[in-house]
């Protein structure tokens, strides 16, 4: 069973949290199926995009509301456990904010990898694999958006 606290921390093995959680669920499940816990992997992405302004808005507005709205959609408390980032996705929630008129999505990678001259399709999430020996066995990655630096780039085109 993968876990995480509320906050989007990670629930160490020698915390009281951890300890509290596997034994109640040993209480309370069946005392032949053993159950294991581990803490979810945090994994971040960042995007670059640039957008076209449809003239009636603000074009600090609409930045604003789409740096908002990347931020929010992809945060902890709206992501799963092994949930992809589709760059379809990126586009269509960006698309969607007021003012947005059009987007071009020029970078989708993850914090940990450098940048290829290629644009991903997707960032997958890795999940734990059944049958795998349970020492090996790692939590499933929560894949957001990097909260520190959303974006590489975010402007306007023209």
């Amino acid at each position: 069973v993968t876990v995480a606290g509320p906050l989007g921390e990670t629930v160490e093995v020698d915390s009281q949290v951890y300890k509290n959680l596997l034994g109640e669920m040993q209480r309370q499940g069946d005392p032949f199926v053993p159950v294991d816990l581990r803490s979810y992997s945090k994994a971040f992405f960042r995007i670059a995009a640039s957008v076209k302004i449809d003239p009636a808005y603000k074009t600090e507005e609409v930045l604003s509301w789409v740096r908002n709205r990347v931020v929010s959609s992809f945060s902890f408390k709206k992501r799963r456990f092994g949930q992809q980032v589709a760059l379809s996705e990126v586009i269509s929630l960006i698309k969607s904010v007021p003012g947005v008129a059009e987007v071009d999505v020029s970078k989708l990678y993850r914090v940990s990898e450098t940048p290829g001259k290629d644009l991903n399709q997707r960032l997958l999430a890795s999940m734990p694999v059944s049958g795998q020996e349970a020492s090996k066995v790692e939590g499933a990655e929560l894949l957001t958006i990097d909260p520190l630096q959303p974006f590489d780039f975010l402007g306007v085109m023209f």
